[in-house]
């Protein structure tokens, strides 16, 4: 029988083993409507400790835009030495592209990123260069939907950038939604070609890690989903804390083990339970 990760009461109670802790935003740090409770007073802690602090983010936004939605809700600015999300990295990679028309699939606020990118958006599917794949709204539009309107462009070859490979997002209330990315990979099932960014994927740790200036090994990346954060951490190099909050919250610990052997990742420890 497997034995499950350590335990640890809080997540400061780490902080004479790392000199960075890199945490997930939605389900760690706020669930879209409301700050989780008790992470405020966490990164207070490893701040005080004198190690850094870092978000890193499958936000198809830009990192501007994830530090102020930080700031809104009731996290101290000080507290963050830098926040890296999909979006920036996929924002830093198009800068230098040729221009090209672009449809975008997106949710609200997503409309900054095209900002000084060689990009023109258009409304005209049939008629675009790229697909970017930014962000979901499940509350109003059902993957099916998303289908019918991207199969003329899978039709025709056009590739897709997914700056959000999240396949479930949290809606509050403890609700959760597909994510964009389940819209991308309705689109590779429509045969179209699509390049995926953010957490498992390499490039987001290193340009974590490279702002920073500290090695994976390091490095503790908290986080929620066991599939992108506990994957990709592992994947990079880094130890991993799976929190009991988010899109896991409701698997209880005798289900865990069953959890990581079916993602085929395992957190270096766990968090003890939820922030009280």
């Amino acid at each position: 029988m497997s034995v499950l990760p350590p335990s640890v009461p809080t997540i400061e109670s780490l902080v004479d083993r790392y000199a960075l802790f890199l945490f997930d935003q939605f389900g760690v740090l706020h669930d879209g409507v409301v700050p989780v409770r008790g992470r405020r007073e966490t990164l207070a802690a490893i701040k005080a400790a004198g190690r850094q602090v870092g978000v890193i983010t499958n936000s198809g936004k830009r990192a501007a835009f994830n530090r102020e939605r930080l700031v809104q809700f009731g996290y101290d600015a000080t507290l963050v030495d830098v926040v890296v999300s999909s979006g920036e990295v996929a924002w830093t990679l198009l800068s230098g592209e040729k221009p090209r028309r672009v449809f975008v699939i997106g949710r609200g606020g997503n409309r900054g990123f095209l900002d000084s990118l060689p990009l023109v958006e258009t409304d005209d599917v049939s008629g675009c260069e790229l697909v970017l794949i930014a962000g979901a709204e499940p509350e109003r539009l059902s993957l099916d939907d998303y289908r019918a309107r991207l199969a003329p462009a899978a039709r025709r070859g056009t590739p897709a950038l997914c700056t959000n490979p999240d396949h479930l997002m949290l809606l509050g209330d403890g609700r959760t939604g597909f994510a964009a990315g389940q819209i991308a990979d309705a689109y590779a099932d429509l045969g179209g070609a699509v390049r995926r960014l953010g957490k498992p994927w390499p490039e987001i740790y290193a340009h974590t890690l490279g702002c920073c200036g500290v090695d994976p090994g390091e490095t503790l990346c908290i986080g929620d989903s066991v599939e992108h954060d506990i994957g990709g951490a592992e994947a990079a190099g880094c130890d991993s804390l799976l929190v009991r909050t988010g899109i896991h919250a409701d698997v209880p610990v005798a289900g865990l083990e069953a959890l990581f052997a079916a993602e085929g990742h395992r957190p270096t420890w766990l968090e003890a339970g939820r922030p009280v």
